[in-house]
């Protein structure tokens, strides 16, 4: 069986390679009316691709005005003035052309307008808003733009140009995915995609799209069976050998006590002082923000992670993965279907598939859910 291509998607924090702080000064002052303009230009693609998708339906326009979406050189009956395909590309630069690198407004064009089609459906049906682009939007650009990427003389780093922007990763003491992925980008043996750069709380971030062929699947030495329970995350049996992944006190009552003390905090905010209004008093409930997103992205990581890293060690080829049934409704024990159920509710095993599927792949496990 042909593997996929596998992409990963890096969050690699970068450092602009300059000197001189008046040019590094420049350069961030660049990057920022680069991410305002995106900002602006995303909302005008959005909209305009939604109307021209909609022509049809302003049917209390003049009747001289022709609906048909089409080059008016090639057809009697067309609106545009040029092809659909540069309707876009055209309003754009002639709004932003000099003022940003129209690279950048091509890439965040294909980004939106991919994004838009598997969507327009649902807008249709009116099952789904027309999408708003905030401030802070990331900056794409397409993969030649990046040149001149080598390996730092000095440090354990990279550096590379951008639109004539010279960048350096900050890995710091990462030994793991983002420096092998930056050290195959330098060897040929991964492709970069549309990637984009993120500016975000004075930090500049390279949020990199890496294609790499995974490994060939391992031979079928050994097949292996997970089954995620209720009691304990994951239990792995290799051929006689039975491992236990996780336990229920670690991840449940965690995370039941994580909510526990934000639900504690938000019956406090009322008695909170008030100060300058409202984000004064919801001060104290910020350390509870995204503490149980966190907690669970992390815990599951890790348990998926240990699993495939028996799977390899145990050299399984293939890896069946059951999940954990639901529970009965007996109505003899009805506070026990109940425990259960809220068990289920708190134990993310979707995400916990994801994340399994994602690894075995890499690992080059050949992954069978049922």
């Amino acid at each position: 069986m042909k593997n996929e291509p596998l992409i990963l998607v890096k969050r690699i924090q970068l450092h602009l390679a300059c000197n001189d702080k008046d040019q590094r000064d420049a350069c961030m002052q660049i990057l920022y009316s680069w991410q305002r303009i995106c900002f602006q230009a995303a909302n005008l693609i959005c909209s305009h691709l939604f109307v021209q998708d909609r022509i049809k339906d302003f049917f209390y326009l003049a009747e001289g005005i022709r609906y048909k979406l089409a080059d008016q050189n090639k057809d009697s009956l067309g609106v545009f003035n040029t092809s659909g395909m540069n309707t876009v590309y055209a309003l754009m630069a002639k709004k932003f052309k000099g003022q940003i690198p129209m690279r950048i407004i091509s890439a965040l064009k294909m980004t939106i307008a991919k994004t838009h089609h598997q969507e327009k459906e649902e807008y249709y049906q009116g099952q789904r808003s027309v999408r708003n682009y905030r401030m802070g939007l990331p900056i794409p650009f397409q993969a030649t733009d990046i040149t001149r990427i080598q390996p730092c003389p000095l440090h354990k780093e990279f550096q590379f140009t951008l639109f004539q922007i010279p960048f350096r990763t900050y890995l710091r003491r990462d030994n793991g995915d983002k420096r092998n992925c930056m050290e195959a980008l330098v060897l040929n043996r991964s492709v970069l995609k549309t990637s984009s750069i993120q500016l975000l709380k004075g930090k500049i971030y390279l949020l990199a799209s890496f294609v790499q062929q995974p490994p060939a699947l391992t031979e079928h030495i050994l097949i292996a069976e997970a089954e995620l329970s209720i009691e304990v995350p994951i239990i792995l049996t290799i051929h006689k050998k039975r491992f236990t992944i996780g336990s229920k006190e670690d991840f449940y009552y965690k995370r039941l006590a994580i909510q526990a003390a934000y639900r504690r905090k938000q019956q406090a905010v009322l008695y909170n002082r008030t100060g300058n209004g409202k984000k004064r008093r919801e001060k104290s409930l910020d350390h509870y923000k995204d503490k149980e997103h966190c907690f669970v992205t992390r815990t599951l990581h890790l348990y998926s992670a240990r699993l495939i890293e028996l799977c390899i060690q145990h050299r399984v080829g293939t890896l069946l993965l059951r999940k954990a049934p639901e529970p009965d409704a007996n109505p003899i024990d009805e506070a026990s279907v109940m425990r259960n159920r809220v068990v289920l509710r708190n134990w993310s095993y979707y995400s916990l598939t994801e994340k399994i599927k994602y690894k075995a792949l890499k690992a080059g496990i050949e992954l069978i859910i049922e």
